[in-house]
């Protein structure tokens, strides 16, 4: 287990048993969200990619708190195998414009992996 700003994570973000979907949000230009996958999402996101749709101006991009980067015009940004529990997106300003995150959720459990391995294998 290990604690990521405050909440419990119990996922290895490669196990193969785990569940996952797919989550989409889209920070419409000149706007600052932080998407908290536990709340919004009940779950960890394991994988994100971040689509800069301004075709002029950056947008700045802080996964888990851990330090705020610019993510240049008409970029991508991807990370895997992580648990992430926030992304806080600033959107460039162009109007028209928007930055897409699109992301691999997997439940939040209250087991660790070996409890469910053991459970599945009996």
């Amino acid at each position: 287990m290990v604690v990521i700003q405050g909440y419990e994570i119990q996922n290895l973000p490669n196990d193969p048993y785990a569940e996952s979907t797919f989550v989409r949000d889209n920070i419409a230009a000149g706007v600052t969200q932080t998407i908290v996958y536990p709340d919004n999402y009940k779950g960890v996101a394991i994988s994100v990619q971040v689509r800069n749709n301004d075709t002029a101006l950056p947008c700045t991009v802080n996964i888990n708190g851990q330090g705020a980067f610019q993510l240049g015009s008409n970029a991508t940004f991807g990370a895997a195998d992580m648990n992430i529990v926030t992304v806080q997106i600033t959107a460039g300003a162009t109007v028209g414009t928007s930055c897409e995150v699109l992301a691999q959720v997997t439940p939040l459990y209250l087991t660790t992996p070996r409890q469910r391995f053991t459970n599945v294998r009996g």
